[in-house]
C-alpha cells in the first residue's frame, strides 16, 4: 500500500491475517468461515469479527459433555489454524431461571472457564437470571446529588 508516496516494507505472514491492512476484517471473515464447523448440531456458534460465542440447551448430563466436546473441538480447529483462543477472556455465562440448574466444570485445554455473572454482548447486559436491570442501570444511571 502507497501513502503519500511513501510504502511499508513487505513482511512474510505465517499464519493469521496481518493486523492494520485494508483487506484484515475480509480475510479474517474467510479464514475463520468454517470455524463453527467442529460444533455439533445441538450447540449454536455466534460469530461477530473476533468474538466467538458457543452456545447451547442444557437438560442433561450428557449435554454438558456434549457442550465440553465443543469446546474441546474449537481448540483442536485454532490448533490447526494457528489462532489459540486466549483462555483469560473465555468465561461461562450460565443464563437459566432454573433453581438447581445443572453444573458442570467446563475447561479449555485443562484450564477452568470462571464463571461470569453478566456478559456483554454486542453492547448489551445478559445477566445469568435473564433480566435486564443491570443493562438499564447502567444506561440509566439514577441521578445522584
Amino acid at each position: 500500500m502507497v501513502i503519500n508516496g511513501k510504502n511499508s516494507e513487505w513482511l512474510p505472514v505465517t499464519s493469521g491475517v496481518p493486523q492494520g491492512s485494508m483487506l484484515g476484517p475480509a480475510l479474517f471473515v474467510v479464514f475463520i468461515n468454517d470455524m463453527p464447523r467442529p460444533v455439533s448440531q445441538c450447540n449454536t456458534l455466534a460469530l461477530f469479527a473476533d468474538d466467538a460465542k458457543c452456545f447451547c440447551t442444557i437438560r442433561s448430563a450428557s449435554d454438558c459433555v456434549r457442550f465440553q466436546g465443543d469446546i474441546d473441538n474449537l481448540v483442536e480447529w485454532t490448533d490447526v489454524w494457528k489462532m489459540g483462543f486466549n483462555t483469560d477472556k473465555c468465561s461461562l455465562c450460565m443464563i437459566t431461571r432454573k433453581r438447581n440448574p445443572i453444573i458442570y466444570d467446563y475447561n479449555m485445554r485443562g484450564k477452568a472457564l470462571k464463571r461470569v455473572e453478566a456478559q456483554r454482548d454486542l453492547g448489551v447486559l445478559i445477566t445469568c437470571d435473564a433480566r435486564f436491570n443491570e443493562h438499564i442501570s447502567f444506561l440509566c444511571p439514577s441521578k445522584q446529588s
